[in-house]
């Protein structure tokens, strides 16, 4: 059973570090609107919603909106009114404004979504938050496993459940090292756990899950989403020419894509185009200007020109169209020495062929080396769809 009083305890001496480091990372990132500041004190006029998902960055709200869909699937064949409404929050200012765009979309018409900033991990921020929310149920994405956020839902009444949930091995040993009493405290508080594999389920089992269940991974249901329609010439221009795409590149990491691109454009009498997707859309526009070819961003033209060797993607939510028109997808944060490598499950499962650095073996890594495993032992990675290249 869960000590609820001393999670209760653990989760306002949580916010006393936690609270302070969230507002210093806010400030770090230059995100100061007087809108974000009061969103993470739980002061914005949300309204009122029957479910509130928490999620991290762009990725995990694209779970919550697959996961929001299932529910809404289900409410629609039952009859009942399951989820008429449902709050998204995000860590990230990139998550919120892909779910304000994306999330509605994606959903039938009976169900209204708001999307926000997330509250600071602070007792009384989350409190302010579900008293204006009033939901009845709270699902936390993955591994967003906050003491204030689960601790204050639970007291307020909610249903409690992680969906698509991880647990790396190091984290275990993390919270077995400092934190055991809490982690079971907060995780049999939980009415379900969904994990994503028989592994990630044994995991939570081990630090006090008792209600844990196994579903396929949420990461190839958004595959399935509702692509968002692409005109005719940004299609035409990408089928015209050789092109590959590197996807969430980090600091460091154009640099070495857009040599790596130079070498491949001497192959070849007519240029490759080359389409790059950093991970954080602000820093674009510097990287356009460090780059000695022909650049075009997506925000100021629709489709890249014929003379055009660059085409950088600074929007948001619109990869999964480039991954349907492209073969080839280098997927970042896998060159540094201290990457992890990001997911690559909506690539795979578009056809394209992965390209990845050598941080895909980062021993720490293993929810990505499990998705690897998954993606090779399915052949979607051996060959590409055409032969253009």
């Amino acid at each position: 059973m869960a000590d609820m009083r001393r999670l209760a305890l653990v989760s306002r001496a949580s916010s006393l570090l936690s609270a302070p480091a969230q507002l210093a990372y806010d400030l770090c990132k230059g995100h100061t609107s007087a809108e974000l500041i009061r969103s993470r004190l739980g002061l914005l006029n949300v309204p009122k919603s029957a479910a509130w998902f928490h999620a991290s960055s762009v990725g995990e709200c694209a779970l919550a909106v697959a996961a929001a869909s299932a529910i809404n699937e289900a409410q629609l064949a039952s009859d009942e009114d399951i989820l008429s409404s449902a709050l998204l929050t995000s860590w990230t200012n990139q998550g919120t404004i892909w779910a304000r765009r994306r999330a509605a979309p994606q959903l039938n018409p009976g169900i209204k979504v708001a999307a926000v900033d997330a509250v600071w991990n602070s007792p009384r921020a989350v409190r302010r938050l579900l008293h204006r929310v009033q939901p009845k149920a709270t699902f936390f994405v993955q591994s967003e496993l906050w003491p204030s956020m689960i601790s204050e839902a639970s007291s307020f009444g909610c249903h409690l459940a992680v969906i698509d949930g991880r647990m790396s091995e190091r984290s275990l040993r993390r919270w077995k090292h400092y934190a055991s009493n809490v982690a079971r405290d907060m995780l049999s508080s939980f009415n379900v756990v969904i994990a994503s594999s028989e592994s990630h389920a044994a995991r939570f089992k081990n630090l006090g899950a008792t209600n844990v269940v196994v579903a396929p991974s949420l990461k190839f249901a958004t595959a399935e989403e509702k692509t968002p329609q692409v005109d005719e010439e940004l299609s035409a221009a990408l089928q015209s020419r050789k092109t590959w795409m590197a996807v969430s590149t980090h600091a460091g990491e154009a640099q070495v894509i857009i040599e790596a691109h130079r070498r491949v454009s001497e192959l070849f009498d007519a240029p490759p185009l080359l389409v790059l997707a950093p991970r954080y859309p602000e820093q674009c526009e510097a990287i356009a200007r460090s780059i000695d070819r022909n650049v075009m961003l997506r925000s100021k033209g629709r489709s890249p020109l014929p003379s055009t060797e660059v085409f950088i993607v600074d929007t948001l939510g619109e990869l999964s169209i480039f991954f349907r028109h492209l073969d080839i997808a280098f997927i970042g944060n896998s060159l540094l020495a201290h990457g992890k490598g990001h997911n690559f499950a909506e690539a795979a499962a578009e056809g394209c062929t992965i390209l990845r650095g050598r941080s895909l073996s980062h021993p720490q890594n293993s929810n990505t080396l499990w998705l690897c495993r998954v993606v090779i032992e399915s052949g979607e990675t051996v060959l590409s769809r055409s032969e253009r290249w």
